[in-house]
């Protein structure tokens, strides 16, 4: 899952959009 690293705004979204979906 680490193969390149990536931008703390995409990491952001991403852990948004998961937290979204754990508390929905």
């Amino acid at each position: 899952m680490s193969h390149h690293p990536k931008p703390p705004q995409l990491r952001l979204s991403g852990l948004s959009l998961r937290r979204r979906v754990l508390h929905s």
